[in-house]
């Protein structure tokens, strides 16, 4: 196998090598931040691949320039996996975040109470709704929302889910947590 060959191979087990490897930090590491473990499994991933491609890289006898580019190009491709990979598994959580602390920067201190009003939940699912229906992914009858379209978001939502599910997370509540037309949602039957 040509040094260029054992490059891009490298490359593209990466994604599944992390993958793998969140598998198994997840199970492992079940208290502290989920974050900070894909953070240094990340780091320490991204190091043993780039090892990797430079004993790659020396076996097949090349050096200088290219030999640079190749470790060049596997640091950026396999690094750009990653941050992909980053940013997908913590976007839901992260953005709730970022609101509340922008929130509580621009009016200095904040009771509980007063970001539960800036952060109406009612408010959140409306706008949710909303462009739902718009984009063609919900359509409503009555006061119902019912599935209308099949497309890209609804099967990034079942990837995410059943992600979650191989990760051992709990990513959506299961359908026998809805409650019955009419009831409190506070006292859904379980």
């Amino acid at each position: 196998m040509s040094p260029l060959s054992g490059v891009l191979l490298c490359v593209l087990v990466s994604p599944a090598l992390l993958y793998a490897g969140h598998l198994i930090v997840v199970r492992l590491f079940r208290k502290g931040s989920r974050h900070t473990a894909l953070t240094w499994l990340i780091i320490v991933m991204q190091s043993a691949l780039l090892g990797l491609v430079w004993v790659v890289i020396l076996r097949g006898r090349s050096s200088g320039v290219p030999a640079l580019a190749a470790l060049a190009y596997a640091s950026v491709a396999s690094c750009g996996f990653s941050v992909i990979y980053f940013f997908v598994f913590i976007m839901s959580e992260t953005g709730r975040r970022i609101r509340i602390l922008h929130e509580v920067r621009e009016n200095g201190a904040l009771s509980r109470a007063q970001i539960a009003s800036l952060y109406s939940c009612d408010d959140v699912l409306d706008l949710r709704l909303a462009r739902l229906v718009e984009m063609g992914q919900l359509s409503v009858e009555g006061r119902r929302y019912r599935l209308n379209n099949r497309g890209v978001l609804y099967l990034g939502a079942r990837l995410t889910a059943w992600w979650g599910e191989v990760l051992g997370l709990r990513v959506f509540a299961p359908p026998h947590a809805v409650p019955a037309e009419g009831a409190d949602p506070g006292h859904a039957a379980r």
